[in-house]
């Protein structure tokens, strides 16, 4: 008989999934705050150190890397930066694609985002 695993739980994104880094996730709240306060330099400067931290752990492909790329992804649109605002919601939208996490909220932001993104490329 199967051993019954206690992680079919729906995942919560507050919930940083193990093998997470504790200093990752710091980060990333970082980032998010000054984000909210509009501060594009120190915002892209924390999810920079958490992408480090991530793939520095082989752990990219974890929700927590999604919501890094995003985080990457809306400073650089709100920077003006389309190009590179794109590549980043891309790569956000792939990791949670490959985690059937498309249609969490911060998969759903991450299509929107993206096609914000779009959106405004076609209107430079």
């Amino acid at each position: 008989a199967e051993e019954p695993t206690g992680d079919n739980k729906p995942i919560l994104f507050i919930d940083v999934p193990s093998g997470v880094p504790e200093e990752a996730r710091r980060f990333v709240e970082m980032g998010a705050q000054s984000l909210q306060c509009r501060q594009m330099a120190p915002a892209l400067d924390a999810y920079r150190k958490a992408r480090e931290i991530l793939e520095g752990e082989s752990a990219m492909s974890s929700s927590t890397g999604g919501t890094v790329m995003a985080g990457i992804g809306t400073t650089r649109m709100l920077q003006g930066e389309l190009e590179e605002a794109t590549q980043a919601f891309q790569a956000a939208r792939g990791i949670y694609e490959e985690l059937n996490l498309l249609e969490s909220d911060e998969g759903l932001g991450t299509l929107v985002s993206l096609g914000n993104v779009w959106v405004q490329r076609k209107q430079h």
